[in-house]
């Protein structure tokens, strides 16, 4: 199946309706008519994001919801894209936790992870997320059902695992460090933990990942490097804080901006003591 990345420029009116036709066929209750999907790119623009976060509230609710969570459409329109899509998928989280609220843990500080699969949620996610798992079982309903919500994860990206969305991801992880506080690196801890036993290229670069967010050294990142983690990398580099930008940024062969240049010369002078 061909994947659909999510760009956060907007479409011509025509193609943001067809959009959200496309992508809401498989989804339960789908697809949404045009007519409706119409109506959604009135209130929430043509933003792809905003109409594949707007699109799961219809579903999960109806028009009306969607209508009520965004409010006046010129109020709307003058929020920061940023901050209507944050608000629609705490939308989309509400509804979540009315069905299940063991699911809105693995979709909320489970957003933490750039990727989920049965054996992630119960090694990883359990136990700083407070699952209540019932038996062997519980992981892999959660993961099935996580699969559905296709507005905030890719089912196709890999056999056996779901991806959250890197637009999606980008947007919600400054306010999930600043809300859930420890819990964030408890989970970048046990993950890279986890990861460390992977034999498998994807897996040690996600070791690599989670690693840089809970400050590894840049020697101990250095052990762990191999070439072949730069494409597994790649779009991981805009998610870091600025001094793992400067180790990343040296592997990846990424000209550092000025920003993240100004903190080259610190960590620099640590590799160097």
């Amino acid at each position: 199946l061909q994947r659909e990345p999510v760009e956060l420029t907007g479409l011509p009116h025509d193609a943001a309706v067809q959009l959200i036709v496309k992508r809401t066929q498989k989804m339960v209750g789908g697809p949404i008519s045009e007519s409706d999907a119409g109506s959604i790119v009135e209130l929430v623009g043509t933003v792809p994001l905003n109409l594949v976060l707007a699109a799961k509230v219809v579903l999960g609710e109806d028009l009306a919801a969607l209508r009520e969570a965004v409010g006046r459409r010129r109020v709307f329109a003058r929020t920061k894209q940023e901050q209507q899509q944050g608000m629609l998928y705490r939308r989309i989280l509400a509804h979540i936790r009315k069905r299940d609220p063991e699911l809105e843990k693995v979709a909320s500080p489970g957003l933490i992870l750039r990727r989920i699969t049965p054996e992630i949620i119960e090694k990883v996610l359990a136990a700083p997320c407070e699952l209540q798992l019932l038996d062997a079982n519980h992981p892999a309903r959660l993961f099935d059902e996580l699969a559905r919500e296709v507005g905030l994860v890719d089912p196709y990206h890999e056999s056996g695992a779901l991806w959250h969305l890197p637009a999606l991801r980008r947007i919600m992880l400054p306010d999930l460090r600043a809300t859930l506080g420890a819990v964030v690196e408890d989970i970048h801890r046990m993950a890279a933990n986890y990861y460390s036993n992977s034999d498998t290229t994807m897996g040690r670069a996600e070791e690599i990942y989670h690693r840089l967010w809970i400050g590894a050294s840049f020697e101990e990142l250095d052990r762990l490097w191999r070439p072949e983690f730069v494409p597994h990398l790649r779009g991981a580099y805009e998610e870091l804080e600025p001094q793992s930008k400067v180790w990343l940024a040296d592997k990846l062969g990424i000209e550092l901006s000025s920003g993240v240049g100004a903190h080259a010369d610190l960590a620099i002078w640590w590799r160097e003591r």
